[in-house]
């Protein structure tokens, strides 16, 4: 264990989508908002037919956190009042050091190390943490797990995350 993990500055980070909704919140709600440190702001999935994660069975999300550190939780923080039938319900978390994985398909997990498969996440405004076993990785990879509901359009899982926050050590 890490006696008094940091919250890693995310501000450079390089990140990767499987998509997002272009008209929610004036086309505001890329991966970007899931770790810019403002609650407020958030991702939301596609509900559009043509939706670039239609048959999808998860939506997923690479992060280029700049170096490989250690890690030794994750914050996870639901879109502000949120309605639980657009929620999730489980988060899973990858790390690698390959390059690659920035050139390779968000959903394609060659060349990732699954460190937390579908840890339940609840419908609430506060942080809520999510241990894991002390991980190395240059690369981050969230995968939503589990959802509340499914959209209609195009059978995707719905979801909205306001924030992903990464602790351990540099």
């Amino acid at each position: 264990t890490i006696a008094h993990p940091a919250l890693f500055d995310s501000s450079a980070w390089d990140w990767k989508e499987c998509c997002h909704e272009p008209w929610e919140n004036g086309g505001n709600c890329s991966a970007f908002y899931m770790i810019d440190n403002d609650i407020n702001s958030y991702w939301h999935y596609s509900w559009e037919a043509s939706s670039p994660c239609k048959g999808q069975a998860n939506h997923c999300f690479v992060f280029d956190m700049g170096s490989s550190r250690i890690i030794s939780s994750f914050g996870y923080v639901c879109r502000q009042n949120m309605w639980s039938g657009n929620s999730l319900n489980a988060l899973s978390f990858f790390v690698s050091n390959a390059d690659a994985v920035m050139a390779q398909d968000v959903h394609d997990h060659s060349n990732w190390k699954q460190i937390v498969d579908a840890y339940p996440v609840e419908t609430k405004n506060d942080e809520q943490t999510i241990p894991v076993k002390l991980s190395m990785g240059r690369y981050l990879k969230v995968m939503i797990a589990g959802s509340n509901g499914i959209e209609g359009n195009n059978g995707v899982m719905k979801g909205c995350i306001a924030e992903i926050k990464v602790y351990g050590k540099n």
